[in-house]
């Protein structure tokens, strides 16, 4: 080791390490462990080692330890990720990894801990915006960030959240689609074709989530009653019991027959899930969505028609059929009518003008 510089009152030290001439910085963090700090080869000075165990002191001082926030970005987001595994519902984990992988590690993976600032988020969210990222999308995204901050804040690893001195951009607009009866019935017939249409086929005749569709399970339909117990995502009330329409209980239980037999595949890990991914984990977000690239092209339907639209398209329909709001709303899983009203409003004003349209022509009112 090269020769010290101490400083006093315990406040580390500065040296020149012998066997590369690399400057560095020596002191105790918080917990009484020695931490050294190394200069950057393009800034390998005394001063500069100096400075490093100057602004080290100083965060000390207000209560911060700044050894863990000089660890790359990328490694603390994953350390973080197993935690919230670890103590949060599957679903919150999924969405905090989904955001990690496909919009914070790309912008901001390389940077230290340290090193993210309000407008790195800034910028990353404008990106994300000028990608099309919808407004949900954006709130997610800076929700997860401030998450992940947030507890680096709390280890005092950082001494504030940049998240939350980040502004969130409007994000792209999308006009929710509901098929017509004529789409649906092409829809459901390309379904009946392809290997995974099975699920498409709930998601359309029982209106689920996506997040609802990938979570069902074995255990969670009777085949014998057509019962299925989903497991919501939203709230309490999202969790509810729906029925199967009998038609499709002898394609279920091909589809579960076929499982089986996969079980002798020994790169195959039975899950018990109802439509599993690779190796029979849970499938992902962007499988799904490549699945449901593929039905919606061979249905003749445009881009703009997503996945959660077969949910709305489910409730336009049964609204067409002439279903109470109550009796809908407790099929979508709605904490109450008026969490319908306002999703569907659209659809509502809809019915409304046609139900004034109907009493006139049924009262033989003539246009002039």
């Amino acid at each position: 080791m090269g020769k010290a510089g101490r400083r006093g009152n315990g406040e580390g030290s500065v040296y020149q390490r012998a066997s590369d001439g690399r400057y560095c910085a020596s002191y105790r963090d918080l917990e009484g462990k020695r931490r050294v700090l190394y200069c950057p080869p393009k800034r390998n000075t005394r001063a500069e080692a100096r400075r490093l165990l100057s602004n080290a002191v100083k965060d000390l001082q207000m209560g911060v330890d700044t050894s863990g926030a000089l660890q790359p970005f990328a490694q603390f987001l994953a350390e973080w990720l197993e935690v919230v595994k670890r103590e949060r519902a599957p679903d919150t984990w999924r969405n905090y990894d989904q955001m990690c992988r496909v919009h914070i590690l790309p912008a901001l993976g390389r940077k230290r801990l340290a090193q993210v600032l309000p407008q790195d988020v800034d910028r990353m969210l404008r990106h994300a915006a000028q990608g099309g990222a919808a407004d949900n999308t954006l709130r997610l995204i800076k929700a997860t960030i401030r998450a992940a901050l947030g507890r680096a804040v709390k280890l005092s690893l950082v001494p504030y959240n940049a998240a939350s001195r980040a502004d969130t951009p409007r994000g792209a607009t999308y006009e929710h689609v509901a098929l017509t009866r004529e789409q649906a019935i092409t829809l459901l017939g390309v379904c009946e074709e392809h290997p995974m249409g099975l699920l498409f086929i709930l998601a359309l005749l029982l209106g689920l989530r996506r997040g609802e569709l990938l979570r069902l399970q074995w255990q969670h339909l009777d085949l014998t009653t057509g019962a299925l117990e989903v497991q919501g995502t939203k709230s309490a009330t999202s969790r509810r019991t729906l029925q199967v329409p009998e038609s499709l209980l002898p394609r279920l239980r091909a589809h579960q027959l076929a499982q089986l037999q996969r079980r002798f595949d020994p790169t195959w890990s039975d899950e018990g899930y109802l439509f599993p991914g690779r190796g029979g984990k849970q499938l992902g977000d962007s499988s799904i969505e490549r699945l449901w690239g593929q039905v919606r092209e061979a249905a003749g339907l445009t881009k703009e028609v997503r996945l959660h639209d077969l949910r709305k398209t489910f409730a336009t329909l049964q609204f067409d059929s002439g279903q109470s709001m109550e009796v809908v709303s407790r099929l979508l899983g709605h904490s109450g009518t008026a969490v319908t009203e306002r999703v569907y409003v659209e659809v509502l004003q809809k019915r409304q003008a046609q139900a004034l349209e109907d009493l006139s022509q049924y009262l033989g009112l003539k246009g002039a």
